[in-house]
């Protein structure tokens, strides 16, 4: 698909002459066209104005790096004491800090975070989603037969 897309372009600027056979068994045709200097000066003026990309970086990408890692540590453990023990927190933390340090404080797409805070709550939401997960695969791994654990047997079958 990209080789035919190419020779079609090319063959249309005119660099090739391009004759595609709809035969799967005949190979196309492409006919190379001569490219020669003159050493003659062309006279006249060229006609149309030449035309220059304008492309326009001005656009600086801020990003917040004024944050401390105990300022990330104190939120999480205020923000989320009620889902996880303090020692899980810190981790939890520490992780998004690293995380976001290492990355220059930007997201995908290269936009900087702009609420630090409100992407320490997706993180953690992510987080608490992913232990639910390994909880429910270690709960069915246990009782994968799905049968009673107490069992009576005097009672006849």
């Amino acid at each position: 698909a990209t080789y035919h897309r190419c020779l079609k372009q090319l063959d249309h600027w005119g660099y090739i002459k391009y004759l595609p056979s709809h035969n799967p068994y005949k190979g196309s045709k492409i006919k190379l066209l001569k490219f020669e200097t003159s050493s003659e000066q062309e006279q006249g003026q060229a006609v149309g104005q030449a035309l220059v990309p304008y492309i326009k970086h001005d656009k600086q990408i801020k990003t917040v790096i004024n944050i401390k890692k105990e300022e990330v540590i104190n939120f999480f453990k205020n923000e989320f004491k009620k889902h996880l023990p303090e020692k899980q927190l810190q981790t939890e933390a520490e992780k998004f800090y690293n995380h976001n340090k290492a990355t220059g404080w930007i997201i995908s797409g290269n936009k900087p975070i702009k609420d630090w805070q409100a992407a320490a709550q997706n993180w953690m939401q992510k987080a608490l989603e992913i232990k639910a997960k390994k909880e429910k695969k270690t709960e069915t791994k246990l009782n994968h037969l799905k049968t009673n654990r107490n069992k009576n047997y005097d009672t006849p079958l």
